[in-house]
């Protein structure tokens, strides 16, 4: 059985170490327990004069937490009570369970790792006072809805709520968030679903930072690359090409393109790819990977992968010929082609672990390809976490200033995408497309298995906080009078995520930071917010920060931003002064 403290973190029991943040995938990743201070990540006095001289400097203070939020004494009192059997409200629901803060100097948040039972008998505590509330906006399948109510979420049927699922807000819709509110969407973020967009800044920045961006197919957005089109297709003749809308999904729309003449220089909203002709298969079938991305903040930028996923399967056997350039059971690998293919089951169980014969979990994946021993799983794995990590800091610059102009609170906002990502027959891995509603429908076993427990470790991952809206409400209301009066007076401190409260301004004066000698409770917010999160993390391996190398990924950054800056000089400091932590 799993300890209260590794419950409450969210890990399992058995894991007594630190792994690095990329781990593999199939395995969660150890954390400590979110309950106990880490030691401090550098040891020794503050920065001395001569330090100070050099230009060194230690960060502003950390800002108290929001009066709304539930306070230490609050928690202490819930601690303080003993329930021996667990609470069920009037309608047999259960209650959400408290964790502890996981990291000095946080906020305590909502547990999301098993049912009410297992919380309880793992030493945490129900919270019977402050209703959660999740407002479903949209699309909302079954991992989502079971997530939510094994973390005792209640449905929200009004204004207030927590937590929104579905679809995008209106500009109108983020400006009245709270400070706490989460909504799993940023503003923006077409420049990352729509294909012509995604490719265009991919193809940007391998111009501007070179080969490291290296992962999408040459592609032309028609009508404006036409001609290129053209040109391309007379220099090599024998070349394949796939058609697809820019903004669709499902495989509607897919084409193979083999002559120039098959595509019209009116065409629109269409783009025409090199199509990867020579793909690694398995039992002569292509497939692709749908790997799980989540973006918790973006300022500063902090990116996960979960740790397992699916490998879709065409139905046909995989063929160049001209004869079968036209069957989309051969070319196209989407689940929901395959399954509308006649005398086809595609839920059809193959094993043990309810794999299907065209839907595995990435587990059985790694076993086949380490089975076959041409590669290391790590040489596949370590380009998802790259192509992860460059695909977001190509639309980076183009998202954040969205989310700068329409969310008031960095922590507003989180996402998770379906990154769809094929394998060449030299193992090199190709961005194929990103989808910013990934389907988390739940037709098969191994579709469960993987998408209830991602779905359950991400509301884990974000820790949302329980606070009392009313006396939030009063608190904002009362800070804005006295805004408006010149008295500049807030009552009970400030917020725990405080605009401008969070770190240095400016790039210059994030480099300049200094954290040897600080303690936990005296780093910055955004630092906390990082340490805290990690310790939540379970099934997320986290791709940026980059823990194994906090300089990974930094300098491919178009615009600077201090935040960034210094959340990995943090780690880096750590890393020299905590080798242990990497052992």
């Amino acid at each position: 059985p799993l300890g209260a403290a590794a419950v409450g973190s969210g890990v399992r029991a058995d894991s007594g170490r630190r792994v690095a943040s990329r781990g593999t995938a199939g395995s969660r990743g150890s954390t400590p327990c979110s309950g106990s201070a880490r030691p401090s990540p550098a040891s020794g006095a503050r920065p001395s004069q001569k330090d100070k001289a050099k230009g060194k400097t230690a960060p502003p203070p950390p800002t108290t937490r929001h009066p709304a939020v539930l306070s230490d004494a609050a928690y202490a009192s819930l601690s303080a009570k003993s329930i021996a059997e667990v609470p069920l409200d009037d309608k047999g629901r259960g209650y959400p369970y408290v964790q502890p803060p996981a990291f000095p100097g946080t906020c305590p948040t909502i547990a999301s790792c098993g049912g009410a039972a297992d919380k309880q008998a793992a030493g945490l505590h129900p919270l019977l006072h402050i209703k959660m509330l999740v407002l479903f906006c949209g699309i909302h399948n079954s991992p989502v809805k079971h997530a939510f109510r094994e973390a005792g979420f209640r449905p929200s049927k009004g204004k207030k709520w927590n937590i929104a699922w579905g679809n995008s807000f209106s500009a109108e819709e983020y400006a009245k968030m709270h400070e706490f509110q989460r909504t799993n969407h940023f503003p923006g973020t077409g420049e990352l679903g729509v294909k012509s967009q995604l490719y265009r800044n991919v193809y940007n920045m391998r111009r501007a930072k070179g080969d490291a961006f290296d992962f999408v197919p040459r592609h032309f957005v028609l009508p404006r690359d036409y001609d290129e089109f053209i040109g391309d297709a007379e220099r090599h003749p024998s070349r394949l090409y796939i058609r697809k809308p820019t903004n669709s999904s499902r495989g509607r729309g897919i084409r193979m393109v083999t002559k120039p003449s098959e595509v019209t220089r009116d065409t629109k909203d269409v783009l025409v790819q090199h199509y990867i002709d020579n793909p690694y298969t398995i039992n002569k079938r292509k497939f692709d990977l749908r790997i799980y991305v989540a973006a918790t903040c973006l300022d500063p930028l902090r990116l996960y992968v979960y740790h397992d996923g699916l490998a879709r399967f065409a139905v046909g056997e995989y063929s160049d010929s001209k004869a079968d350039l036209k069957k989309r059971s051969v070319h196209l690998t989407n689940y929901s082609v395959s399954k509308k293919l006649a005398n086809v089951n595609a839920n059809e169980v193959i094993d043990a672990d309810g794999n299907t014969a065209t839907k595995w979990s990435l587990d059985a994946l790694r076993a086949h390809i380490e089975a076959e021993g041409r590669v290391p799983w790590e040489h596949v794995w370590s380009q998802v976490h790259d192509i992860v990590a460059h695909t977001m800091l190509a639309v980076e610059p183009h998202i954040n200033p969205h989310v700068k102009l329409k969310v008031p609170h960095r922590n507003n906002c989180f996402e998770v995408w379906g990154f769809d990502i094929m394998l060449d027959a030299a193992f090199k891995a190709w961005l194929i497309e990103v989808n910013t509603y990934p389907s988390l429908a739940a037709d098969s076993q191994v579709d469960r298995r993987v998408k209830y427990a991602m779905v359950g470790d991400l509301l884990h991952l974000l820790g949302v906080v329980p606070y009392d809206m009313d006396k939030y409400a009063a608190v904002e209301a009362a800070r804005k009078h006295a805004k408006l009066t010149g008295l500049n007076k807030t009552p009970d401190g400030g917020g725990a995520t405080a605009a401008g409260a969070h770190g240095p301004r400016t790039v210059h004066d994030a480099a300049a930071v200094d954290f040897r000698g600080m303690r936990d409770e005296d780093l910055p917010d955004i630092v906390r917010e990082c340490e805290a999160e990690l310790a939540r993390c379970r099934g997320w391996q986290r791709v940026f920060p980059c823990i194994e190398d906090p300089h990974r990924y930094l300098d491919m950054f178009d615009t600077p931003r201090s935040s960034n800056i210094m959340v990995c000089k943090y780690y880096a400091t750590r890393a020299k002064l905590q080798p242990w932590w990497h052992a």
